[in-house]
C-alpha cells in the first residue's frame, strides 16, 4: 500500500462510491430462491463487504446513505420501509468493527438487540427465535479471548496470505456476525413495528416462527458469498496501491482520527 499523505476529502469520497454500491443493491436486489420457502437477496452481501473495507464509521455512514436512498426509491420492497436502512448499517458496523479490531463493540450490539427484542410484543411467543443470533452472539466473543483475539484479527488484514488458513476462518466469522446483526437489528424493530401497523402480537410472532428455520440457511449461505467476495476483494488490493481508511500505515490500522470524529 501506498505511504502518501490522504487527503481528509478522500474517505468521504469513498462513502459516496459505495453508498451508490449500497443503494443499488437496496433499490433493486437481486434475490434467488434457496427452497422451503426462503429468498437470499444479495443485497445482505454488501454492507459487510463495505463495512470491511471502509470501516466502522465511513463504512456504516456509507450503509446508511446508499439504503436509505435505496429504500427512498422503491420502498415497495421493504416491509421495513423506512426503518430498512438501520439493519444493514447496523451490519456494516460490526464488520468494520472487527476489520479494525475494535470488537468489544460487536457483543454489545447484539446485547442491546436480544434485550430489545426480549421486550417486544411477541417476545413471549417467539424468544426460540433468537437462537442462531445467541450462537453469533458466542462466535463474536473470540475475537476478545486472548486464546483467539490476535490470530482472527490477523486473518483480516489485506496481505499476500489473506484468504489462507486462519484468514479463511476470520473472513467468514466476520461475515457471519455481521450477516446475522443485520437481520437480528431488522427482526427487533420489526417485532415492534409490524404491531403498530395493527397486526396482533401472535399473527407477527406465527411470521418469526416460520422463518426459525429457515433464516439460519439464508444468513449462512448469504456470509459465504460475503466471504467469498471480500477474500477477493482483499487479495487484489493487498496487490495495488489504492488505499482504504482501514489500510495499515505505520502507526497502524486508521480510521477517523478521533479529533475528527469529536
Amino acid at each position: 500500500m501506498s505511504n502518501f499523505t490522504r487527503s481528509g476529502a478522500y474517505p468521504w469520497a469513498l462513502v459516496g462510491i459505495f453508498a451508490a454500491v449500497q443503494l443499488v443493491m437496496t433499490a433493486f436486489p437481486i434475490t434467488f430462491s434457496i427452497g422451503i420457502g426462503g429468498i437470499l437477496s444479495l443485497g445482505l452481501v454488501a454492507a459487510p463487504i463495505i463495512g470491511y473495507l471502509l470501516g466502522p464509521f465511513f463504512g456504516t455512514i456509507s450503509v446508511l446513505i446508499g439504503s436509505f436512498l435505496g429504500v427512498s426509491i422503491n420502498v415497495a420492497l421493504h416491509p421495513l420501509a423506512m426503518f430498512t436502512p438501520i439493519a444493514p448499517a447496523a451490519s456494516a458496523l460490526v464488520a468494520g468493527s472487527l476489520r479494525v479490531k475494535k470488537p468489544i463493540v460487536v457483543p454489545l450490539v447484539y446485547i442491546a438487540s436480544i434485550g430489545i427484542f426480549l421486550v417486544s410484543p411477541i417476545a413471549g411467543l417467539s424468544y426460540a427465535f433468537l437462537w442462531f443470533h445467541i450462537i453469533a452472539l458466542i462466535l463474536s466473543l473470540l475475537f476478545l479471548m486472548p486464546l483467539f483475539r490476535e490470530k482472527l484479527s490477523s486473518g483480516l488484514e489485506m496481505d499476500a496470505n489473506v484468504g489462507y488458513g486462519i484468514g479463511v476462518v476470520s473472513i467468514w466469522l466476520l461475515s457471519l456476525i455481521s450477516v446475522l446483526a443485520d437481520q437480528l437489528v431488522g427482526s427487533t424493530i420489526g417485532a415492534f413495528y409490524f404491531v403498530t401497523l395493527g397486526l396482533d402480537a401472535p399473527t407477527v410472532a406465527g411470521f418469526y416462527a416460520t422463518a426459525i428455520f429457515i433464516y439460519p440457511i439464508e444468513r449462512t449461505l448469504a456470509s459465504i458469498i460475503a466471504a467469498f467476495v471480500i477474500v477477493a476483494l482483499a487479495k487484489f488490493l493487498a496487490k495495488t496501491y489504492f488505499d482504504l481508511p482501514t489500510t495499515p500505515l505505520e502507526s497502524g490500522i486508521q480510521e477517523l482520527p478521533e479529533e475528527e470524529i469529536q
